[in-house]
């Protein structure tokens, strides 16, 4: 099995054939595997072929059994937080999104276990692998209890922002509004918490979904009116209800 996966560590991309091999092979063995992963990802640093994936996209069927061992894949991904390459910083990220794209509740319980005993350096490594789920809404129980620590720093929390400000793909005229406003929303019941840390956070971070919501609503009535303008309709009509509040709510 080890000289299967020295023969297959450079392989362009992971494809269903190559899952196929590295399937029994994890079943039998699950920590050459993950150190497979983990040779290709410390590689992307040095390898210049743009061909190159370390990680796939997506998986085929591989990342269901790979789920199984969630505990080895954080540690694996543990020993490459060190590492400052933005290309592996990016893989690293971007795999555990693809092993676990949903963010299942296997992955979401192993780290919530992680952050009740967990350091600064802890804290900075469960933010930063989480870069690859576009700011999904099942993060934000995770991310409050980051906040929520003691060992929480305000570079810490600038990354949790950073987490829930990313939106990933959307659609529509108002579609960065609409997911700002959803956000906002799930950040409701953090103004209530019993951690004055939480509450302070989930203040300024409202106060700043509320103006990019403003901002983009601006932008895109201006795009719709100028389109309109463009084609002899009338501007009146089609405006979204943009009642959110001030500021200082």
């Amino acid at each position: 099995a080890a000289q299967v996966l020295d023969a297959m560590v450079g392989i362009d991309e992971i494809n269903y054939e190559a899952e196929q091999i590295l399937a029994p092979i994890l079943d039998a063995s699950p920590q050459l595997v993950v150190d497979w992963f983990k040779d290709r990802i410390s590689r992307s640093e040095t390898v210049d072929d743009i061909a190159y994936d370390a990680t796939p996209y997506s998986f085929y069927d591989l990342h269901k059994p790979l789920q199984e061992h969630g505990h080895l894949l954080i540690e694996m991904l543990r020993g490459l937080h060190g590492n400052d390459d933005q290309h592996v910083r990016w893989n690293a990220s971007h795999f555990l999104s693809r092993v676990f794209p949903s963010f299942e509740p296997q992955l979401s319980d192993n780290l919530s276990e992680m952050v009740e005993s967990a350091d600064t350096e802890d804290l900075e490594f469960i933010v930063s692998i989480l870069a690859g789920y576009d700011g999904n809404s099942a993060l934000f129980p995770l991310l409050r209890n980051i906040v929520a620590s003691e060992n929480c720093t305000q570079a810490i929390e600038n990354g949790v922002s950073v987490l829930i400000n990313e939106t990933g793909v959307m659609s529509g005229e108002f579609g960065a509004a609409e997911t700002y406003k959803a956000k906002i929303e799930l950040l409701k019941p953090w103004l209530e918490d019993k951690s004055q840390r939480v509450v302070t956070f989930a203040t300024n971070e409202t106060r700043m979904l509320k103006r990019g919501v403003a901002a983009d609503l601006r932008s895109a009535q201006e795009r719709i009116a100028m389109r309109k303008l463009e084609y002899g309709e009338p501007l009146s009509g089609g405006e979204p209800d943009n009642n959110l509040g001030s500021e200082s709510d």
